[in-house]
This record gives structure tokens, C-alpha cells and sequence, in this order.
């Protein structure tokens, strides 16, 4: 499989009013990533189906997102280590659904 086809193997939405997500909400679990109170990645590994929500580096997942999510998964870094952007947090993120 080559990676400029990978994109058509995801199902990726984009909306404003979170009509979308309420009714994934119904048929799945909803992680979204958060630094704090939140889970290694490997919670992951026992569900096999799920929405994730990923967050930008300045601001985050929205508020009103927060609150419809089931759970909060974050990338364990090293120390001295904020954040990172979007695109290298969904790298890292979509790597270990490969391994999981």
C-alpha cells in the first residue's frame, strides 16, 4: 500500500455544529486528546472501533467536544516537552493503531 493512498482508508469530518459527532456518539466510544487527566494511548488497544478527536496545539479539542467525549488520550513525551502539532501528534497517534 503506498502512503498517497492511505488518506482514502480513513474516515476524516470536519464540521462546526457537532451534528456529526452526535451521531457517532451513538455508535461509538469518542477519545479526544488532552494533556491532562488523560490515558496512554494503549487504552486504545481494547476498543475495536472509535471516534478520535485531535486537538490543535494552541487551543486544543473545543470545550463542547470535550464534554461529549467518553475518554482522554494523550502521547506520553520525555520531559521538558509541551506539546506537539497536529500533523506529528496524528503521526505518532496513527502509528500505534498499526501496532495495536
Amino acid at each position: 500500500m503506498a502512503a498517497k493512498d492511505s488518506i482514502y482508508k480513513l474516515n476524516i469530518a470536519f464540521e462546526e455544529n457537532l451534528k456529526i459527532l452526535n451521531i457517532i456518539k451513538e455508535k461509538m466510544k469518542i477519545f479526544s486528546t488532552r494533556l491532562e487527566d488523560s490515558q496512554p494511548l494503549d487504552v486504545l488497544k481494547e476498543e475495536k472501533i472509535f471516534c478520535l478527536v485531535l486537538g490543535n496545539e494552541a487551543r486544543g479539542v473545543k470545550k463542547a467536544i470535550q464534554a461529549m467525549s467518553d475518554d482522554f488520550i494523550k502521547i506520553e513525551t520525555g520531559n521538558g516537552m509541551e506539546s506537539l502539532n497536529v500533523a506529528s501528534a496524528a503521526a505518532i497517534i496513527f502509528m500505534k493503531f498499526v501496532r495495536i
